[in-house]
Protein backbone atom coordinates (compact mmCIF):
# COMPACT_ATOMS: atom_id res chain seq x y z
CA UNK A 1 0.00 0.00 0.00
CA UNK A 2 1.39 3.55 -0.65
CA UNK A 3 2.16 5.93 1.38
CA UNK A 4 -0.47 8.01 0.60
CA UNK A 5 -3.52 5.74 1.67
CA UNK A 6 -1.25 4.61 5.01
CA UNK A 7 -0.76 7.71 6.01
CA UNK A 8 -3.36 9.61 3.90
CA UNK A 9 -6.60 11.78 5.53
CA UNK A 10 -9.13 9.86 6.48
CA UNK A 11 -12.13 9.39 4.40
CA UNK A 12 -15.45 8.29 5.89
CA UNK A 13 -18.27 7.14 3.06
CA UNK A 14 -21.89 5.78 3.25
CA UNK A 15 -22.46 3.21 0.79
CA UNK A 16 -25.40 3.46 -1.18
CA UNK A 17 -28.27 0.73 -0.65
CA UNK A 18 -30.98 -0.59 -3.00
CA UNK A 19 -34.08 0.27 -1.59
CA UNK A 20 -38.15 -0.16 -2.64
CA UNK A 21 -39.74 3.59 -2.66
CA UNK A 22 -43.31 3.61 -2.53
CA UNK A 23 -45.08 2.44 -5.81
CA UNK A 24 -42.83 -0.91 -5.79
CA UNK A 25 -39.38 0.31 -7.76
CA UNK A 26 -36.16 -0.38 -7.09
CA UNK A 27 -33.89 2.93 -6.44
CA UNK A 28 -30.61 3.34 -4.76
CA UNK A 29 -30.18 5.33 -1.58
CA UNK A 30 -27.67 6.37 0.78
CA UNK A 31 -27.43 4.59 3.88
CA UNK A 32 -26.45 6.90 6.44
CA UNK A 33 -26.40 3.97 9.51
CA UNK A 34 -23.45 1.48 8.06
CA UNK A 35 -20.32 4.44 7.55
CA UNK A 36 -17.11 2.66 6.28
CA UNK A 37 -13.77 4.47 6.99
CA UNK A 38 -10.50 4.18 5.21
CA UNK A 39 -7.49 6.55 4.39
CA UNK A 40 -6.57 7.63 1.06
CA UNK A 41 -5.20 10.59 -1.30
CA UNK A 42 -6.81 13.91 -2.39
CA UNK A 43 -5.85 15.63 -5.54
CA UNK A 44 -7.91 18.83 -7.03
CA UNK A 45 -9.80 18.15 -10.56
CA UNK A 46 -11.43 21.00 -10.93
CA UNK A 47 -13.61 24.14 -9.19
CA UNK A 48 -15.34 27.57 -10.32
CA UNK A 49 -16.05 30.15 -7.85
CA UNK A 50 -19.19 31.45 -7.23
CA UNK A 51 -18.65 35.63 -8.47
CA UNK A 52 -22.19 36.74 -8.84
CA UNK A 53 -25.18 36.13 -6.09
CA UNK A 54 -27.11 33.43 -7.42
CA UNK A 55 -24.26 31.01 -8.95
CA UNK A 56 -22.96 28.09 -7.54
CA UNK A 57 -19.46 27.23 -6.56
CA UNK A 58 -18.29 24.01 -8.00
CA UNK A 59 -15.62 21.64 -6.42
CA UNK A 60 -14.34 18.58 -8.07
CA UNK A 61 -11.86 16.11 -6.56
CA UNK A 62 -10.42 12.76 -7.40
CA UNK A 63 -9.34 10.59 -3.97
CA UNK A 64 -7.25 7.39 -4.51
CA UNK A 65 -8.57 4.50 -1.63
CA UNK A 66 -7.94 1.05 -1.41
CA UNK A 67 -9.54 -1.23 -4.13
CA UNK A 68 -12.23 -3.47 -2.28
CA UNK A 69 -14.65 -0.80 -1.38
CA UNK A 70 -16.43 -0.94 -4.25
CA UNK A 71 -18.00 -4.06 -2.89
CA UNK A 72 -18.96 -2.32 0.09
CA UNK A 73 -21.42 -0.03 -1.71
CA UNK A 74 -19.04 3.03 -3.29
CA UNK A 75 -20.08 3.92 -6.18
CA UNK A 76 -22.73 7.03 -7.58
CA UNK A 77 -24.78 8.02 -5.38
CA UNK A 78 -23.05 7.62 -2.51
CA UNK A 79 -21.97 10.42 -0.13
CA UNK A 80 -18.01 10.98 1.29
CA UNK A 81 -17.07 12.59 4.40
CA UNK A 82 -13.98 13.94 4.61
CA UNK A 83 -12.05 17.33 5.03
CA UNK A 84 -14.66 18.59 7.51
CA UNK A 85 -17.62 18.60 4.35
CA UNK A 86 -19.70 16.23 2.48
CA UNK A 87 -19.03 14.89 -0.62
CA UNK A 88 -21.36 13.01 -3.70
CA UNK A 89 -19.56 10.35 -5.57
CA UNK A 90 -19.91 11.48 -9.33
CA UNK A 91 -18.52 9.27 -11.20
CA UNK A 92 -17.94 5.79 -11.03
CA UNK A 93 -14.56 3.93 -9.03
CA UNK A 94 -12.42 3.39 -11.99
CA UNK A 95 -9.49 0.93 -10.83
CA UNK A 96 -5.89 1.40 -11.60
CA UNK A 97 -4.00 -1.85 -11.74
CA UNK A 98 -0.27 -2.42 -10.59
CA UNK A 99 2.03 -4.10 -8.17
CA UNK A 100 -0.21 -4.76 -4.86
CA UNK A 101 1.56 -1.22 -3.39
CA UNK A 102 0.20 0.76 -5.95
CA UNK A 103 -3.26 -0.52 -7.03
CA UNK A 104 -6.25 1.70 -6.30
CA UNK A 105 -9.85 2.86 -6.89
CA UNK A 106 -9.79 6.09 -8.15
CA UNK A 107 -13.32 8.31 -7.52
CA UNK A 108 -14.24 11.16 -8.24
CA UNK A 109 -16.36 13.70 -5.81
CA UNK A 110 -18.31 17.08 -6.04
CA UNK A 111 -18.26 18.80 -2.80
CA UNK A 112 -22.41 18.87 -1.84
CA UNK A 113 -23.80 22.77 -1.47
CA UNK A 114 -23.73 24.08 2.04
CA UNK A 115 -26.47 23.03 3.95
CA UNK A 116 -27.34 19.80 2.31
Amino acid sequence: MSLQRRRGIPIVFYPRVLTETARGDNQFAVDMDSPVTTRGWVSADRSTKAEVPGQQEVDVVKIGVPVGLEDQGLGIGARVYMLGEYWDVVQPPAYRHGTRHVRHLSVTLRRRPSGA
